[in-house]
């Protein structure tokens, strides 16, 4: 991988709080706020748009979405009493998906909007890969 992408991210991500609005830099991360940018996320996907907005907006909903799978993946998500509160599947499993998971859990429930992102992120992914007993991801059955 080229050295010169990560600069530019490095860049991007410095610069990006002098692109939002004040209250933007100084509230937190809302459901409000994440189902906002991964709609745009998920319509910029399926529709391959470029534009300047369509971009900000994706990169904050993959890149919060990637952020909390990595701190998944270290045990910072775990439940309660140490069992794993998420199951998602080994195979075939990326943002894309991930994004839609939380923006349909999000529009579902919007009463939910004003928490925090984090739990509800922990909740969509919950719900959508739930596990059971042992760790092993639950199967549903679609009729």
């Amino acid at each position: 991988m080229s050295k010169v992408a990560p600069c530019f991210l490095v860049i991007w991500l410095v610069g990006l709080p002098a692109s939002m609005s004040p209250d933007q830099q100084t509230q937190p991360y809302t459901g409000e706020s994440l189902l906002r940018d991964c709609n745009i996320a998920v319509k910029s996907i399926d529709e391959d748009q470029s534009a300047a907005l369509d971009r900000m907006s994706t990169g904050l909903c993959l890149g919060y979405l990637a952020g909390f799978l990595d701190g998944f993946g270290q045990g910072l998500t775990s439940g309660a009493r140490g069992e794993q509160a998420i199951c998602p599947p080994a195979e075939h499993f990326n943002m894309n998906q991930v994004a839609r998971v939380v923006s349909k859990f999000l529009r579902d429930h919007p009463e939910r909007l004003h928490q925090f992102a984090d739990h509800l992120v922990l909740d969509s992914m919950h719900e959508a890969f739930p596990c059971i007993g042992d760790g092993q991801r639950r199967m549903k059955e679609k009729n």
